[in-house]
């Protein structure tokens, strides 16, 4: 398959610390201190630790292709060939040709030197290779970019950091920094542009770029998987996304090995299979060696690694600790303090078998020197089938049974640390399965893959959940909306309805309707119309009420719902509002009824989900067609525009003040579609709501397309004199 271009993005990796990834994602790359290929390449020195599957081999490459077309000389070598034969000979005859008009020119130039571990694994030396570099490039090394990649398991933090600043060292010029362009339509100023104060949290230090840093690549995003998927031949791609979302295979898709993995099972099957079946094959494909070269590949076979697997991952969660301590580091007490050796834990193996497990994909880099499963959840999983095989080997069931059940303070209970595994288990055990039920039903909700129970285990599991949460004997019932669709099954309307009538509590009976919701479960929808039209309901409870009819495709209770929520009389909140309208609209309301929903609905306040404003977005790209979303702007700006004033200088609603706040991507979105076309009237109206809400001014440093730089682009939007 050819390179696919997902615009990687790379976070620092500490000695001391894993790096959190929930800023970047949640904030954006420059926000979460995530790196570029272009931040990366301005950088004298780097490191890319990573570990298989993860495609740095082939991002350095495609960068050493890029740069070239851009007529910026780069070059690509492996290190074992630069420990053999130096630089120069390694390279190809118009690579060599290239090099040489390099060194002549003295500009800038990129080397991308690849697999630290693979010149260790064929016992070439490293420090060797970086001697005959710098001897090939001569004078001209103080031009030189280098860009320098490992697998995790074989970087030796301290030593080869040492190496590389001894051998390799990149001078202390000055690197000017690009700063922002300042300066705007002197005309548009003073509508589009204030000067916004930089908040303390945004400003972070920022890296030198002739110091040698270490990073990760970052996992992939949706949009990312997304394009892989299209490129690996997936045709339905909302499909397989959707079954990646529905069956809990997210931690599947983070490198692009495992997403051609799933690509491929899905074009091959049309479909996926439960979690079980998945887990059990993304393990399996993790411990296999895919380079079928390496010299590595031989030491371990597919059986001995999943052996080995398991040993670890159980050791890892009966010693509760997550990482594991990397051969051939520097044992430094406080960087490895509670990683687990794994030589103690494989004691029978030689050092060949556990390097060699180390280095496979099933295992991603923690810190300098510690390494843990990619997954947690793979882990657990692992930890079962140890569990499994020591039973299938006559383990004394009693040893088994006394690890996962426990009593404390006169209360049954399971070990907290094994529950993950007892869940897992459980598939093949229907003993501890039913244990596990009388103790704590939701183990096996929360943990393992609900969909592989039996379904007289899941009708058992729902009667006990009932019981055991109108006794308050459960303390917390949340549930991922992912484990309730595996564990959904039609023909649980019999046991859905018995734990209904045992159970009154709304905390019970709004998991019940999350799980009709979820499996569309149509032969209960008769309990969620009841709660609908009920005003003494709680409001969740309502709302959910009305997600599982629409998940049943019940239209006439839709319809009678809709009419509901019209009636002038119909006394529903603020909050229960908007929620049903996201519900109801476009098939069962109207866009003139959705408009004087949001004109007579108490507006939100801030820092509150009551309210249109936050739910304007979605509904406006629920607008059936253009009449619909042109319809809904007039209406909104209107609404926006109209008196009482906040003030006399503030033309804004004072009413609506929020709503204009929340009106920012819309009118993004409007703009950017505008194109050459001569904007409406509504669309003006909509922009002016945006200002004078003073909204745009939030908006300016998210490191995203703005609002005021479209418009100042488009010469029909620029007021004239």
């Amino acid at each position: 398959m050819d390179f696919v271009e997902l615009d990687r993005s790379f976070v620092p990796l500490s000695k001391d610390q894993e790096p959190s990834l929930d800023v970047g994602r949640l904030w954006g790359r420059k926000i979460g201190g995530w790196l570029s290929w272009k931040d990366l390449l301005s950088h004298r020195r780097v490191v890319l630790l990573a570990e298989a599957s993860s495609g740095k081999s082939e991002e350095f490459r495609h960068q050493t292709d890029q740069l070239n077309a851009e007529n910026r000389p780069a070059f690509y070598v492996r290190i074992e060939e630069l420990a053999d034969q130096g630089f120069e000979s390694a390279l190809d005859l118009d690579s060599a040709k290239k090099f040489e008009q390099w060194r002549v020119a003295n500009n800038s130039g990129w080397f991308f030197l690849d697999s630290i571990d693979e010149a260790r694994l064929n016992r070439k030396s490293f420090e060797t290779a970086l001697k005959h570099f710098k001897r090939d490039l001569g004078e001209s090394f103080a031009h030189a970019h280098i860009l320098i990649s490992c697998r995790v398991t074989d970087w030796k933090g301290r030593e080869d950091h040492a190496t590389i600043s001894r051998w390799l060292p990149a001078w202390d010029s000055a690197v000017p920094l690009t700063s922002n362009e300042e300066g705007h339509n002197a005309l548009l100023d003073p509508i589009f542009l204030k000067k916004s104060r930089t908040s303390k949290r945004q400003q972070s230090p920022e890296l030198k770029p002739n110091e040698l840093i270490v990073v990760q690549l970052v996992k992939l995003s949706s949009d990312q998987y997304r394009a892989l998927a299209v490129a690996a031949g997936v045709k339905d791609v909302d499909a397989f996304v959707s079954g990646i979302e529905q069956n809990a295979l997210e931690e599947f898709t983070e490198r692009p090995g495992d997403l051609l993995d799933l690509a491929y099972y899905w074009i091959s099957h049309e479909r996926f299979g439960t979690l079980a079946q998945m887990t059990a094959h993304a393990v399996e494909r993790k411990l296999k060696e895919l380079d079928a070269h390496r010299p590595d590949n031989e030491a371990l076979s597919l059986t001995k690694a999943v052996e080995g697997a398991e040993r670890l991952a159980a050791a890892l969660t009966l010693g509760k600790s997550f990482t594991l301590r990397v051969p051939s580091h520097d044992p430094d007490p406080f960087l490895t303090a509670g990683a687990l050796d794994p030589s103690s834990i494989l004691d029978d193996w030689t050092d060949a078998e556990r390097n060699a497990l180390l280095r496979r994909a099933i295992f991603a880099p923690a810190t300098y020197g510690r390494v843990r499963f990619h997954h947690r959840s793979t882990q657990e999983y692992l930890t079962a089938r140890w569990l499994h095989r020591l039973l299938m080997a006559n383990c004394p069931r009693s040893e088994i049974w006394s690890l996962i059940f426990a009593e404390r303070y006169g209360v049954e209970t399971i070990a907290p640390s094994l529950r993950p595994a007892a869940a897992w288990l459980s598939l093949d055990h229907p003993d501890i399965r039913d244990e596990i039920i009388r103790r704590e039903p939701l183990t096996l909700l929360r943990f393992g893959d609900p969909g592989s129970l039996p379904i007289d285990a899941r009708k058992g599991l729902l009667i006990v959940y009932a019981a055991k949460h109108a006794a308050a004997e459960i303390s917390d019932d949340s549930m991922d909306h992912r484990a309730l669709w595996m564990f959904a099954d039609q023909r649980l309307e019999t046991a859905i309805r018995q734990a209904w009538n045992a159970n009154c509590r709304v905390e019970f009976r709004l998991a019940l309707l999350r799980l009709i919701c979820e499996g569309a479960i149509k032969e209960c929808a008769d309990l969620a119309r009841k709660i609908v039209i009920d005003q003494s309901a709680d409001d969740y409870l309502r709302i959910v009420a009305v997600q599982a009819l629409k998940a049943c495709d019940d239209d006439k209770a839709l319809r009678i719902a809709a009419k509901f929520l019209m009636a002038p009389k119909s006394n529903v909140s603020a909050r229960l509002t908007p929620a049903f309208a996201n519900i109801l609209y476009p098939k069962h309301l109207s866009t003139d009824a959705l408009l004087k929903l949001i004109a007579r609905t108490d507006p939100q306040r801030r820092s509150t989900i009551e309210g249109f404003a936050c739910h304007i977005s979605a509904l406006y790209d629920a607008a059936p067609d253009a009449a619909a979303r042109a319809k809904l702007l007039r209406g909104l700006a209107d609404l926006c525009l109209a008196p009482p004033f906040i003030e006399n200088y503030q033309r804004i609603s004072k009413r609506h003040h929020e709503l204009a706040r929340n009106l920012y991507e819309i009118g993004l979105r409007e703009v950017r579609a505008l194109g050459n076309n001569e904007p409406s009237l509504d669309l003006v109206r909509l922009v002016m709501a945006i200002e004078r809400s003073d909204q745009h001014n939030s908006k300016l440093d998210d490191g995203n397309e703005k609002l005021h730089e479209l418009i100042r682009a488009n010469s029909r939007l620029i007021p004239r004199p």
